[in-house]
């Protein structure tokens, strides 16, 4: 009898700890979606501001298929005045948004004559796919992007891009294997995924962050493709190896994406760069609170890639 009560019990915890695993795992890749009007009712009176804004915009849509066959949908925006030589800003948004966020970047480029290019990462949004992976994958749908832009402005047009929160990550993910960017800009980004998610976690359980993370990790693998410990901007940008100018942003007050992230980044990369820590700031928030600021930074940013 005590042997079938201890089995029994093992394989209870067995199941709690699996159902435990599961869990933290789904809320890693599988991140509620927002479609467009979500989004903006999320911001309140701003996102009322946001919508007529983003209805105002001259916008084309059009759609993008990365390399496992998972549909992008994104659109063109063009500027009031186009400059003599073509210049595309794709703005990358953040863990389980859409598009919508970049409409906080659009004046800083749009005024510069730059096209804008809005997409919704691999689940989210309008586009396809069933898991977020952190930028794993994200980064090389980036990739597929800046191909079709390429394709549609061809090999000389000047192209940079600009994310926040998983968009900022995404970005540096991206710059450390695609020499065709001018510019980066990474607003919160992470310095490491497992950190990061170990930073999350540890908010609600931190005496469970040793297990369950590792285990959520292994889990991940299975079921979206990719490990956290895979996912480490900090080293991406450690190894880059040209000069690609980087402005790096962070608010003091995120308590999503700590701000200690910033330094570990800026410190990793050695080429040429902008920092920016705004000060009382909370999460994706720098760009609006300090937005002179913001707007002179991404001016000096665009001299040192001769994009001004």
């Amino acid at each position: 009898m005590l042997w079938w009560i201890i089995l029994s019990g093992t394989v209870v915890l067995a199941l709690i700890a699996f159902a435990a695993v599961f869990a933290v795992t789904s809320l890693v890749i599988c991140p509620r979606r927002r479609d467009l009007k979500s989004a903006f009712a999320y911001f309140g009176e701003r996102g009322e501001k946001m919508r007529r804004t983003y209805e105002s915009l001259s916008r084309e849509a059009f759609s993008v298929t990365s390399d496992d066959g998972t549909r992008l949908e994104a659109e063109l925006v063009a500027p009031p005045h186009v400059a003599e030589r073509k210049k595309v800003a794709i703005f990358v948004h953040g863990f389980g948004f859409n598009r919508a966020a970049a409409l906080k970047y659009l004046p800083f480029f749009q005024k510069r004559g730059f096209y804008a290019v809005l997409f919704d990462h691999r689940n989210a949004g309008e586009s396809g796919g069933k898991h977020t992976t952190f930028g794993a994958k994200e980064q090389h749908d980036l990739r597929a992007v800046v191909d079709a832009v390429v394709a549609r402005f061809g090999t000389d047009a000047l192209v940079g891009t600009v994310g926040e929160s998983m968009g900022g990550a995404t970005v540096l993910l991206h710059a450390a294997f695609d020499t065709r960017l001018a510019f980066v800009v990474a607003d919160c980004a992470y310095a490491d995924c497992r950190d990061q998610l170990s930073y999350t976690l540890s908010k609600r359980a931190r005496f469970l962050v040793p297990v369950l993370i590792p285990l959520a990790s292994r889990m991940a693998k299975l079921r979206a493709g990719f490990r956290f410990e895979e996912v480490s901007p900090e080293r991406a940008i450690a190894a880059l190896d040209r000069p690609l100018p980087i402005l790096f942003a962070h608010g003091t007050a995120d308590l999503v994406v700590p701000c200690s992230h910033h330094p570990r980044l800026v410190s990793a990369y050695r080429g040429p760069k902008l920092t920016f820590v705004g000060e009382n700031s909370r999460h994706t928030r720098c760009a609006v609170d300090h937005f002179e600021r913001y707007d002179a930074l991404i001016g000096e940013l665009l001299a040192m890639a001769k994009a001004e």
